[in-house]
């Protein structure tokens, strides 16, 4: 039985990675040796801990996201959580606000899920909010900034299409098991704020390139 591809898989081959302009963003040219001023990252992380290089950034930056993911799970079961008095504290405080102003029932995290025969996944949040059931994925975008023109909510937009069909397709796979799915949240926490960006079910791009598979299959016969 072959493994069926994450979610994650899928959606990089339909958006394959280019990190130029994350590069561009976070380490503009002629400051990848030299250590990061605050105003190149808005949250002035790179400032605070010194970071010299790319491969730290982004490290420290998925630590980040992955911080934040557990304090949204810990305070879902309800359990004591200290918030520490580093770079997180006000990531974790956003997302407490979050948690405060919105309700949530049936919090199911870290939800695996998959469609027969074509892809599996796991979501963030599956859980209940004003009596319908939302699909909730957190991201911490907030390395972005005006470099080159193009502004961080742009940036957001652009981000958002991956993130959509990523969603559509965890939706894809729970209607398929009956289960109900009214909406689709992405929510950024950034240090000073979050915003939540209600997203369209959609999931044409995947039909696409599942068309684009069966071709070459056919091709290679």
């Amino acid at each position: 039985m072959n493994k069926l591809p994450s979610v994650t898989q899928v959606i990089g081959e339909i958006f394959p990675f280019d990190d130029t302009f994350f590069r561009k963003s976070l380490l503009p040219e002629g400051i990848e040796k030299k250590k990061l001023k605050g105003n190149l990252i808005e949250c002035g992380i790179a400032e605070r801990q010194g970071f010299i290089n790319y491969d730290d950034c982004l490290e420290t930056l998925c630590y980040l996201g992955s911080k934040v993911h557990a304090h949204f799970n810990m305070r879902a079961l309800w359990m004591p959580i200290d918030i520490p008095d580093n770079f997180l504290k006000p990531y974790l405080q956003t997302m407490d606000i979050f948690i405060a102003s919105h309700p949530l029932q049936e919090v199911h995290c870290e939800l695996f899920t998959e469609y027969p025969e074509e892809y599996c996944g796991t979501m963030d949040v599956y859980c209940v909010m004003d009596g319908k059931k939302y699909i909730i994925d957190f991201k911490t975008w907030e390395i972005y900034k005006d470099f080159y023109g193009i502004k961080a909510e742009e940036k957001y937009r652009d981000k958002l299409k991956k993130v959509q069909l990523q969603m559509s397709m965890y939706a894809r796979a729970l209607r398929y098991g009956w289960e109900q799915v009214d909406g689709l949240l992405c929510v950024v926490i950034r240090a000073d704020k979050f915003m939540v960006y209600p997203l369209d079910y959609d999931v044409s791009l995947y039909e696409k390139y599942l068309a684009g598979k069966a071709k070459s299959a056919l091709t290679l016969k």
